[in-house]
């Protein structure tokens, strides 16, 4: 009896949790970032995916669904569609450094090293001292395994060949 209400209890707590999320737009920018953390790449996108349908979504959220969609999607095999996800996250905000950094990450992992280099400079103009500490900062978990981790180098190569042109 004890076994088939605990499971009663965890099928009633997965629900209630699964209806939350699907309220509200901040517990699918969180499950996403939390995917994405983890290397979860299809996860990552499909909840940032839904954050971005989601009514009452505020500028900020998408923003910030815009950007883990483009570090997700960075990490899947259609780089064309990531790229296009991350061009919308900095005409969202072009004022915001994070945007021209993801999209960064993502044009050097597509070979495209001289347009990585561009938006590197201009996350690099946009807030010099967050960009330097995200720079220093990031590990292997919190950055997408197939372009985040060898790049430190090749970012910082990419800022000094662009401050040079």
């Amino acid at each position: 009896m004890k076994k088939v209400c605990s499971l009663v209890a965890v099928a009633l707590l997965t629900s209630v949790s699964s209806m939350a999320l699907a309220a509200d737009p901040t517990g699918l920018l969180s499950a996403g970032f939390s995917a994405i953390k983890h290397s979860q790449w299809v996860s990552g996108a499909e909840f940032s995916s839904a954050a971005l349908k989601m009514p009452g979504l505020t500028e900020a959220q998408e923003i910030i669904a815009l950007n883990n969609l483009c570090i997700a999607m960075g990490n899947l095999p259609d780089k064309g569609k990531a790229l296009d996800v991350c061009d919308k996250a900095v005409e969202a905000a072009p004022e915001r450094w994070s945007g021209y950094s993801n999209r960064g990450y993502l044009k050097l992992s597509m070979g495209l090293a001289s347009a990585a280099a561009t938006d590197f400079a201009q996350a690099k103009l946009l807030n010099p001292d967050q960009y330097l500490s995200d720079l220093a900062t990031r590990t292997p978990m919190e950055m997408p395994q197939n372009y985040f981790l060898a790049m430190r180098p090749l970012q910082e190569t990419g800022v000094q060949q662009a401050e040079m042109k």
